[in-house]
């Protein structure tokens, strides 16, 4: 077997196990989602950053306060939240 032959087989397999990698971690979407007991539908008040970029929503239920990042999905719940009367 030639340099060349060894570089040319070199680089198929590793195209192939990129390939593979790069397909394996995409996971098998079911179609379906978690069952929802309660529906808050108010709409939320944004907190705009002054970058534009992070921004943040608040949804009030009740006197609990439920934070939404933007950017990385971040979910905070907040009791007795001043914001929420």
């Amino acid at each position: 077997m030639t340099k060349r032959h060894a570089r040319i087989i070199t680089a198929v397999v590793f195209a192939a196990g990129a390939l593979f990698g790069l397909t394996a971690c995409g996971g098998i979407y079911s179609g379906g989602s978690a069952s929802v007991g309660h529906v808050v539908d108010k709409k939320a008040t944004v907190i705009t950053m002054p970058d534009g970029a992070a921004n943040v929503a608040l949804v009030c239920n009740g006197t609990t306060g439920v934070y939404s990042g933007q950017d990385h999905g971040g979910l905070f719940v907040v009791v007795n939240d001043p914001a929420c009367p």
